[in-house]
């Protein structure tokens, strides 16, 4: 005969080692809660900084949106100053006592709405870019359209202006078109382009 004490104790199982929990130490509350101010304050002075770098940066796009809004109006206007100013730099262009009244009149009219156009480019923002022969080349603001052979100039030298360049406020609009000059033989002059 079996021993019933005996059996329940052969099923009955020892109990597990179960290993303690290393008490972790709780965290001071108000040392949390300081912590977690000083990374909300971090994290607002950041959004500030980003939102006044991104009021800056539309403030800006907008001033130049303003100011060279107009680039696109005036360029159209560039190639009707250029053809008044051909006309009347031809000898035709020149007013002398000879010339009948009618043409003394249309060579006026001619001027005045040279003069009207420049004024109206002037509002806009647009200015005429300096280039005049025997200037050295501004690479900058002049492109150079062809090199004239020459042993009289300094190499770089403007010989002469083709079209004239504008910029609208401080950026380049249109470069004038020049030709500059190729020193060939003798000692070498040289104008510095480097500006």
């Amino acid at each position: 005969m079996t021993n019933d004490n005996t059996a329940h104790d052969d099923n009955h199982e020892d109990p597990i080692d179960v290993p303690h929990k290393e008490e972790v130490p709780q965290a001071d509350p108000l040392e949390a809660a300081q912590k977690e101010i000083a990374e909300l304050k971090d994290k607002y002075i950041r959004a500030v900084a980003e939102m006044q770098n991104i009021q800056k940066r539309s403030q800006r796009d907008v001033e130049d949106a303003m100011k060279y809004s107009v680039a696109s109006a005036a360029k159209p206007l560039l190639s009707v100053a250029d053809n008044l100013t051909r006309a009347l730099n031809t000898p035709l262009g020149v007013i002398t006592d000879d010339l009948p009244d009618g043409i003394k009149n249309i060579l006026e009219g001619v001027r005045a709405t040279q003069r009207e156009l420049q004024n109206a480019l002037e509002r806009m923002g647009v200015t005429k870019i300096e280039a005049e022969a025997g200037h050295a080349l501004n690479p900058h603001e002049h492109e150079v359209m062809f090199d004239v052979p020459t042993a009289e100039q300094a190499h770089g030298t403007i010989i002469q202006v083709l079209e004239a360049g504008y910029k609208i406020h401080d950026r380049l609009l249109r470069p004038a078109r020049v030709s500059v000059a190729k020193h060939t033989g003798g000692t070498e002059k040289a104008v510095d382009v480097s500006a």
